[in-house]
Formats: structure tokens, sequence, C-alpha cells
């Protein structure tokens, strides 16, 4: 004998109302009760009550927070933040035949002196130099005047130094570089156009891996090789060198950021 089906019939002989209907009039009654599951041990009553709410990762939503409402007093400190948009470089150290013209938002850094002429400019901080035992991250907008007879380190740490995770111009091609003179190790980043703006940030996982984003896409990943311990002096090197040809190459550059673990 085959099973009745509840659903069609009538709740009873001086009830019309169907039982499929009932159930659906009762769950959509409790759908609109602003207080179910707020009693003593339900879920959300719980849920509002515990110390930590785990959400999964990023499903916080970024616009739930508006401009300009997070408090500095709310925010902790537990990392080293560096900034600079160029209205002050008087402490950076300073190499090569070519130029510098900084001001509030831009530094335009210039070879000079036609084929191999080079400018470096470099962050001193015997305080806070780059560490790659802390998860340092770079992070920098700029662009190149050409595409040919360039080369161009630029990153945390000190690419002379043997000690820097950044990246490399070399003519028409942009390279995740991490390691430096003498030991210098690079991953193709392609379809980049170095003469046109891009952010360039590389986020580097101390004994695990560097990240290497540009306009906060991740191109490449490196996992072999990683630098260790600490420049102890210089924080982060722009370099630029004029390979050959008669006309100075130039990096604009908006800005340098750099965090790691204090």
């Amino acid at each position: 004998m085959p099973l009745p089906n509840w659903g069609p019939l009538e709740k009873s002989q001086d009830d019309s109302e169907k039982i499929e209907e009932a159930i659906n009039r009762l769950i959509a009654a409790h759908n609109d009760n602003p207080d179910a599951h707020t009693g003593e041990g339900q879920s959300l009553q719980s849920h509002k009550a515990s110390e930590i709410i785990d959400h999964a990762v990023k499903s916080i939503i970024a616009d739930k927070i508006g401009e300009f409402e997070v408090l500095l007093s709310k925010i902790t400190f537990d990392k080293f933040y560096y900034t600079n948009h160029w209205d002050d470089i008087g402490n950076w150290a300073q190499y090569g035949v070519g130029t510098i013209t900084n001001g509030p938002g831009y530094l335009y850094l210039e070879s000079g002196g036609g084929a191999n002429g080079t400018k470096r400019i470099l962050a001193n901080n015997d305080l806070t130099p780059a560490d790659f035992d802390k998860n340092p991250i770079f992070e920098t907008e700029l662009t190149a005047n050409y595409n040919t007879n360039i080369i161009s380190y630029f990153g945390v740490g000190s690419f002379w130094d043997a000690k820097m995770v950044g990246f490399k111009i070399q003519n028409n091609a942009v390279y995740g570089c991490w390691g430096g003179y003498g030991s210098e190790h690079t991953t193709l980043l392609s379809g980049v156009d170095p003469t046109e703006l891009h952010t360039y940030r590389a986020v580097m996982t101390s004994g695990s891996k560097i990240e290497f984003y540009i306009d906060g896409v991740l191109k490449a990943t490196a996992t072999t090789n990683l630098p260790t311990g600490s420049t102890e002096e210089y924080l982060t090197e722009f370099y630029i060198e004029a390979t050959g040809g008669a006309t100075n190459r130039v990096l604009g550059i908006s800005y340098v950021r750099i965090i790691q673990d204090k």
C-alpha cells in the first residue's frame, strides 16, 4: 500500500487549511519574527554573546565600514610601518652620476651620464632595517620612461648588499626579484609594460614564500632561495641604469611603503 501524501490534505474536518499551506505559513511567520532564536542558549543569542565570532576569511564586506569611521585609538600598531611620498629624502643615501628631483607625491630617479649612467637611492635605518625574518611587505607605484637600454631594481632591503625582495625591470620585461648582487633570483611577470604606471607589491611570508603582485593581481610566487636575516642598515632601495644610448633613463615614483613585524 503506497504511503499517503499528507501535504494536500486539510488539517482537520473543521479547518480547511491544507497541511502544506500551514507549514509554509508557520515558516514565513518564523522568518518574520525578529526575536526568533534569541532566547537563552539559542543560536543568535549565543552568536551575539560570543567573545569571538569566527567568519570565513574575507567574508566581511568592506563597505560595511564607512569612510573615515575607524579611529586611530582603535588600531594596534603591532607592526613597523614606513611610508614616504617624497616630500623629504634628506636622510637617504645617494650614489651614482644621475640626478633626483622630488616633491610631495613624486620622485624622478634619473640615470644621468648617458650610456652606463646610474643612480641609486637607499633609505638608511640602522634601528629598523629590512628584516627578512619579519614578514616584510614592499609596495610602490612607478613607471619607467623607456623599455630599452634600461635596468632597474627596487624593493625592501638592498640589491647591492645581496638582500632584497622586490622587482627588476630589464628593457621591456618586469621580474619579481629576490636575493641580490651575486645571488640574484628572478621570475618573469608576464604581460606588464614597465612604461605604464603600475602598483608593485611584494609580500614575503618568512621562510615560506614571496608573492609578487602587479596592480593587486598575483603574478608569481617564489618558494626557494628565500633571503633570511637583516640588511643591518638599509630599509629600501631604488636603482636605475642606462645600458646604452645617449638618453637618460628615468623612474617616476609616486610613493614607497614598507611593512614588517616588530
